[in-house]
């Protein structure tokens, strides 16, 4: 009787450890398969863009006046005595 037991016991486990894995597998295969899915629909979707009309030199500093920036304003010698 324990042995009838112990083997329905190593049965009940080895069942177990077969839907377990199982379902390890397909929920592996599903997230795998949105993740595609969400890069198929937003190829270029980037978290760290602003805005929609910014470009990877938005961050360079240009001058107001038409002078490149960080140019003195005297450079050019006008209004001199």
């Amino acid at each position: 009787d324990p042995s009838s037991r112990r083997s329905l016991l190593r049965q009940l486990q080895a069942l177990i450890k077969r839907t377990s894995n199982k379902a390890a597998q397909t929920s592996t295969c599903v997230l795998i398969l949105l993740f595609s899915l969400g890069l198929i629909l937003f190829p270029s979707y980037s978290p760290f863009r602003r805005g929609p009309g910014d470009s990877r030199d938005g961050d360079r500093p240009t001058g107001g006046n038409g002078e490149a920036a960080g140019a003195p304003a005297e450079a050019g010698g006008e209004g001199g005595g």
